[in-house]
């Protein structure tokens, strides 16, 4: 899934931001920005219902929804139906029995309930649930897998997308200060060894 190549129409005037009209131009050409502002849950559509104009957040809550669909996960695709085969018996000491069945009938009864819900209520429950205090984003999303399987996907392809080009650019001119005219025969382990030694200190 090739999470950049998602494109919101803009005009050139750059009306879409009440405050900084030439930034809200440039950063609202690719829904990517849109979309990583709302799965970020410290912030979802807060600020750019508070700083973009009407046009351009539903402009981007209509980007988001089509990146939604296509990365909708069925609810058979993710938790099948418990049964005597599928039920993990515990292998850990730690691991009551109890708890280990109790936690299978409850993913059990999210799977059905996903299956009588609209696709896109995932989506509305996400944005409506209050705005929260997280440090750890990546941590955040990897503990409510289950509450928002879809969104939990897209977010690990959208947030792992670097805010900057600069550390790219730097790596590529640091490698051409290693590999010169007169160093022209490094083998590509020492080209790497050399590198992450560069990058580390």
């Amino acid at each position: 899934m090739d999470a950049c190549k998602h494109s919101i129409s803009d005009s050139a005037d750059g009306r879409h931001c009440k405050q900084h009209p030439r930034t809200a131009t440039h950063v609202i050409q690719t829904s990517s920005y849109f979309i990583c502002l709302a799965l970020d849950p410290n912030v979802k559509l807060a600020y750019v219902e508070d700083k973009w104009d009407a046009e351009a957040t539903q402009d981007g809550i209509a980007h988001l929804e089509a990146v939604f669909d296509e990365y909708y996960i069925p609810p058979h695709a993710i938790l099948p139906e418990p049964t005597t085969s599928t039920i993990d018996l515990p292998s850990s000491e730690n691991v009551q029995y109890g708890h280990s069945w109790m936690r299978a009938t409850v993913q059990a009864r999210k799977a059905q309930d996903r299956r009588t819900s609209n696709p896109h209520e995932e989506l509305g429950q996400y944005l409506a649930a209050p705005l929260e205090d997280v440090k750890n984003i990546v941590r955040w999303w990897g503990l409510h897998m289950v509450q928002y399987p879809t969104l939990s996907h897209m977010a690990r392809d959208y947030l792992a997308i670097q805010g900057s080009a600069v550390p790219s650019e730097r790596a590529f001119s640091s490698g051409g200060l290693t590999a010169t005219a007169c160093q022209n025969r490094l083998s590509g382990e020492i080209f790497e060894a050399l590198q992450i030694l560069k990058s580390g200190y």
